[in-house]
């Protein structure tokens, strides 16, 4: 078979043809290009909705911890707020309690002082971030006939007070000389800090 050969006169009948190939490798190419693209789009926005699912789906987790851990701490908050652990202090009210319980076991003399109130502690630890701690130092005397009268006394008061009310410490005497009846010849002299919450607010940050 002869080998085919083209000559430049021949160009013009084929110039149609090879410009008609080139248009199409072209196109191919071109069409080749366009599918990467696309497919290579595809997947980022492929990536970009897993990694948004997964987001979503690791906040609402967190709002369900949320949820359980509140209904599992509201009776406990109730009952703070209840007992006025939580909010102003209500020093009325301890005077009330003093009283109330020191007819209760036949407590003889009483006095107290109480100091202003105080915040204390490390801020935002033990879980409080939310809240200031404050207490108020109670300095207490009071005469009584029977040491049992002063463990009872001071547990009414720590059940009934509307604050957390943490005995320190007592020290335990007898009177140098016998007084009235109605006095008792044990005295004791007691600390005790009032303690409550407040929440924070922006002019009381914790």
């Amino acid at each position: 078979m002869e080998a085919m050969s083209l000559s430049r006169s021949d160009w013009p009948h084929v110039r149609r043809h090879a410009l008609a190939a080139l248009a199409t490798l072209a196109a191919v190419l071109a069409l080749t290009g366009g599918s990467y693209r696309f497919y290579s789009t595809a997947d980022q926005s492929r990536l970009q909705a897993e990694a948004a699912l997964q987001a979503a789906r690791a906040t609402l987790a967190n709002v369900e911890n949320e949820r359980t851990e509140l209904e599992a701490s509201l009776p406990v908050y109730q009952s703070l707020i209840a007992r006025s652990i939580i909010g102003q202090e209500q020093r009325l009210h301890w005077r009330e309690t003093l009283k109330a319980e020191q007819q209760a076991q036949a407590i003889g003399k009483l006095a107290f002082s109480l100091s202003p109130r105080q915040a204390f502690g490390a801020e935002g630890a033990g879980g409080l971030g939310r809240f200031r701690r404050y207490r108020s130092t109670m300095k207490l005397s009071l005469d009584f006939q029977r040491e049992e009268a002063l463990v009872g006394f001071l547990e009414g008061v720590a059940g009934q007070a509307h604050a957390l009310a943490v005995v320190r410490g007592c020290q335990i005497g007898r009177r140098p000389e016998p007084g009235p009846a109605t006095t008792g010849s044990l005295t004791a002299d007691c600390t005790i800090d009032w303690a409550t919450l407040e929440r924070s607010t922006p002019g009381n940050p914790s």
